[in-house]
């Protein structure tokens, strides 16, 4: 695939990348030096850089190597080095990143690479709900060196650097933490969701970025967007624009005021409208980034719904515990029951019906203690799905508010 400097989760998801055991890649002659997997003359097409290459030779074949053998969290040591492998060889999106100025006079540049792809397993199924090769994803860097030698272009040295998720709201955390990572709009042919600041709400959008940030979380959940204020002057003119240019999907900020408009829409028979009635300002991006993949047809463990969900998924609460403190790790959110001392978080990716887990500080880390399904029953099986035995909090923050993660 050619870079193409912007992405989204749907175009990642839609092209999956297949772990067969590396049944159709390169061997032998055809492979690259790095190993099994890797087309021998292995180029990225990019828009503005022309063909870069893979080195053949130096430290950053060794560097690479030692990547590529580093292993993936929770993932197999067979399955993890197809996957490092395919995804140099053959990544769902590349896209150019901004470029890093060598030293000059060196004749060297340096090109940056964005490479990402959802990778899953050929023995892939789905029962009642339940998939029984969890999918994982990746967003990594390949930086390459190059260097002019006799008018001849060449890779001197490379670095590759990865981040592994196993759910849709970390790695679009990710990409939308990451500002040199390109978004744009997708074409007239993706749905449109209008988001609708209510009367209440409007002040939020005001002096603030949160217009481009929801416009970019958008589009990264493969959607167009439309931002529409629902108060005073501007009420009569919002809902005509409404009734004449339907979206697909309807989102309100705030509830005041919104009655005639959501009925109006609803009776379109286009799905019910979606509510955040938040109180506070600073959580609305993290529920956007959880509502706009479900609003796109984006199932919270990387695959797509047969068809765009139509309607708010309900998600059941947390338990009613006595909320005392929360830690944020890794795009996830830890919250403190004071009363029996454990911590609690959701699991997104609802393996085995799993939808909570419960964990133990000891010495700075997070342990293990259970998987809890919807009604917070402990169960009786092995750890599953997403989430790691042992979470070390040296880097937690917390936004000192932990009643509202419940």
């Amino acid at each position: 695939m050619t870079g193409d400097n912007a992405t989204n989760l749907r175009r990642l998801i839609r092209e999956t990348v297949r772990l067969d055991g590396g049944k159709d890649w390169p061997v032998g002659s055809r492979a690259h030096v790095l190993g099994d997997g890797i087309k021998k003359d292995k180029q990225y097409a990019t828009p503005s850089s022309g063909r870069l290459a893979l080195p053949r030779q130096g430290p950053g074949v060794e560097r690479l190597r030692a990547t590529l053998d580093s292993g993936i969290p929770e993932v197999p040591p067979e399955v993890a080095r197809e996957a490092w492998a395919r995804l140099l060889n053959a990544p769902a999106v590349i896209s150019e990143l901004p470029h890093v100025a060598a030293e000059s006079g060196t004749g060297e540049s340096i090109k940056r690479l964005l490479l990402a792809a959802v990778f899953k397993s050929v023995n892939e199924k789905l029962s009642d709900g339940e998939i029984s090769h969890p999918r994982f994803a990746v967003k990594a860097e390949l930086t390459l060196r190059l260097r002019l030698d006799g008018g001849r272009r060449t890779t001197s040295d490379a670095w590759l650097t990865a981040e592994w998720f196993d759910t849709t709201r970390a790695l679009l955390s990710a990409l939308d933490d990451d500002a040199d990572v390109r978004t744009r709009a997708p074409g007239t042919d993706a749905q449109r969701v209008d988001v609708v600041f209510a009367a209440d709400r409007v002040h939020w959008a005001d002096g603030t970025d949160m217009y481009e940030a929801i416009e970019r979380i958008a589009h990264l959940s493969g959607m167009r967007v439309r931002i529409l204020f629902l108060s005073g002057a501007n009420y009569a003119t919002t809902q005509a624009r409404l009734r004449s240019e339907q979206p697909t999907h309807l989102l309100f900020i705030g509830a005041n005021g919104i009655d005639e408009v959501r009925a109006e829409f609803e009776a379109r028979g286009r799905g019910p409208a979606h509510v955040l009635a938040h109180e506070e300002r600073f959580t609305l991006l993290n529920e956007f980034r959880e509502k706009l993949p479900r609003i796109a047809g984006i199932a919270a463990n990387l695959m797509l719904y047969s068809a765009p969900a139509q309607s708010a998924e309900v998600r059941p609460p947390m338990p009613a515990i006595d909320a005392a403190r929360c830690l944020h790790v890794n795009n996830r959110i830890y919250v403190l029951d004071s009363v029996e001392n454990v911590w609690w978080t959701r699991d997104d990716a609802h393996h085995a019906k799993v939808q909570f887990k419960t964990y133990a500080l000891q010495h700075e880390t997070l342990h293990w203690r259970a998987d809890h399904d919807a009604e917070h029953v402990a169960a009786t099986a092995k750890h599953k799905g997403s989430g790691t035995l042992q979470v070390p909090i040296a880097s937690a923050t917390s936004c000192g508010r932990p009643r509202s993660h419940l």
